[in-house]
């Protein structure tokens, strides 16, 4: 009888260990979703002086918005990454960029005047724009 009670003991156990650890994964899962959409949420907000794209710039990616409305649009950049970064679109033959690289932490406005069309953006410092922080911006025609 005593090996019965130990059996049914270490079943018990077990089952209720399982139930500990899928409730932690679900913790966990729920805690990283919530957090990287915090992070990684960018948006474009129209103001009365026009329209405003929030950036995030990570270690070799650029995080903002896929387009924004034609006219003149403020972009608010954030550098959240571990090294100095950049943010430079070509208009025509034309390069605008910030004046200085941002330091980690750092923000920084960039306003540029864009028509319909397609723009590259990149990050202009060191090789960063072939590691990966390089994206196209889309301009839908009129407003």
């Amino acid at each position: 009888m005593d090996m019965f009670l130990h059996r049914k003991r270490a079943r018990w156990i077990g089952r209720v260990a399982a139930v500990f650890m899928a409730a932690g994964a679900v913790i966990m899962l729920s805690a990283c979703s919530s957090s990287q959409g915090k992070v990684g949420t960018t948006q474009v907000t129209e103001t009365a002086a026009g329209p405003v794209a929030e950036v995030i710039l990570k270690d070799y990616e650029i995080v903002m918005p896929e387009s924004v409305p034609p006219g003149t649009v403020k972009f608010n950049i954030t550098n959240a990454g571990s090294h100095d970064h950049n943010f430079q679109i070509e208009v025509g033959d034309t390069k605008k960029r910030l004046d200085a690289d941002l330091k980690p932490g750092a923000t920084g406005t960039l306003v540029v005047a864009l028509t319909s069309g397609t723009y590259d953006v990149e990050c202009p410092v060191g090789l960063h724009s072939t590691m990966g922080m390089r994206r196209k911006l889309m301009v839908p025609g009129g407003r």
